[in-house]
């Protein structure tokens, strides 16, 4: 397969990969001589999405199927899957591409098994992306929009403008027609506690659409992360959206066209809900009882790895209140008085607290001289007073000051000290 998409295309080409990246994480591409078609389905194969080319989208296309009288062409083409990441990553920024890409070259190349999209961007820069390709069967879901009795189409700024009030961790929305409206509101399992749950509802009345045939009451619930999914590809383009529906429990079919370019066509799951209140009170009933046993069922066997979270939690709370307990108990030791270790702390500053005595200093001998030996004088004693601090002084620093109590050297005692054996020079003029 070989084909190229103007400039102009780009962008919805581009807006379309990244509407497909949010339903699944595999693109299904399948070129036939009526187009080429980009599918993919989520992992609980409950949302399906397809989008089918045709040649007039592209400036040049060629399936790769050997030319035949008979309608079996198609089955010589390539039918493979490729990573949506990596599709994605090219298409990053759409914003930019219409201005700064002119064409895009789309190959499927069997022999190395490689998906190739080439980009020709402007100034003669061109980016070349090789993504690996498996070979698949081909995947199509099975649907009928004919069989559908209901049906409306609108525009895709009124789905927009209802879809914006539910919050963005919404799940499940649900749409109840009715032959004159439609109510949309978030759909909530099991019905928590009312003062908790956050209910949110909009009327859009029959005249507020472009179509409107449906003639009975009908409640259907799907996932709203696949309908903002056809928002985010439609409401861009401005292209009109139709739903077709059955029955709770049947799948609803999303078709968004723009004839004879290409046709998207989304197919979802709804859950299965009572036609009659009978059914609805039963199912009512028995979600209350599913709630009401769910705590006793988790309180009495819990899992592993809760275990394991609860009790790793404990301990880093054990592990930070023993640190803040410590930090406290250090905090408080700093702020009370110590006298137990005068010699490991700073001496005292003077302050109204301690008064200071002033001593003068008269001739005699030196300071450390007298210091020394009232130190050696006190210490005769095992409970020896510090002069300077007043509290006991410890046996260990006896040890240690050993030197102190020795007596200073004098080098007047020294013979000869006073004999001058060479003059001082003459001062100089």
């Amino acid at each position: 397969m070989k084909c190229v998409i103007p400039g102009i295309n780009l962008k919805v080409f581009g807006r379309a990969v990244h509407s497909l990246a949010r339903i699944g994480d595999e693109l299904y591409v399948e070129p036939s001589s009526a187009g080429v078609s980009f599918r993919t389905v989520n992992s609980s194969r409950s949302a399906f999405s397809s989008f089918v080319f045709a040649p007039g989208f592209f400036s040049y296309y060629d399936s790769g199927g050997q030319p035949k009288t008979t309608a079996d062409t198609d089955e010589d083409c390539v039918r493979c899957k490729v990573a949506m990441k990596g599709c994605v990553n090219v298409f990053k920024n759409i914003a930019s591409l219409e201005k700064s890409v002119d064409k895009c070259k789309l190959c499927l190349d069997d022999d190395e098994a490689k998906f190739i999209i080439q980009l020709s961007c402007k100034h003669g820069i061109i980016k070349t992306y090789n993504l690996c390709f498996i070979e698949c069967e081909t995947l199509q879901a099975v649907y009928d929009k004919s069989t559908c009795p209901h049906h409306f189409t609108s525009q895709s700024r009124l789905l927009s403008e209802v879809v914006v009030n539910f919050q963005l961790n919404q799940e499940e929305v649900t749409f109840h027609t009715a032959p004159d409206k439609i109510t949309v509101r978030n759909y909530v399992e099991d019905e928590p506690d009312p003062a908790k749950a956050i209910h949110t509802e909009l009327t859009l009345q029959a005249d507020e659409f472009d179509e409107y045939l449906i003639s009975e009451e009908v409640e259907i619930t799907f996932c709203l992360k696949e309908l903002r999914a056809v928002l985010g590809f439609t409401e861009p383009v401005n292209l009109p959206i139709s739903a077709f529906f059955s029955e709770p429990g049947s799948p609803i079919i999303i078709i968004v066209e723009n004839s004879p370019l290409f046709e998207a066509n989304f197919v979802f799951a709804t859950l299965s809900q009572g036609n009659n209140n009978n059914d609805r009170s039963t199912a009512a009933n028995a979600s209350m009882n599913k709630a009401a046993a769910k705590p006793s069922q988790k309180t009495a066997t819990p899992s592993i790895e809760t275990t394991r979270r609860i009790s790793s939690f404990h301990s880093n709370i054990l592990a930070t209140t023993s640190s803040a307990l410590q930090n406290g108990s250090s905090s408080a030791r700093s702020n009370s008085p110590s006298t137990s270790k005068p010699l490991e702390k700073p001496l005292p500053t003077p302050g109204p607290s301690m008064p200071v005595r002033q001593k003068e200093v008269t001739p005699g001998p030196s300071l450390s001289q007298s210091r020394c030996d009232s130190f050696r004088q006190d210490s005769s004693s095992d409970n020896a007073i510090s002069p300077r601090t007043g509290s006991p002084v410890p046996k260990k620093a006896k040890f240690i000051f050993q030197r102190c109590f020795n007596a200073t050297f004098n080098p007047e005692s020294i013979p000869g000290y006073g004999v001058v054996l060479a003059s001082d020079s003459d001062e100089e003029d």
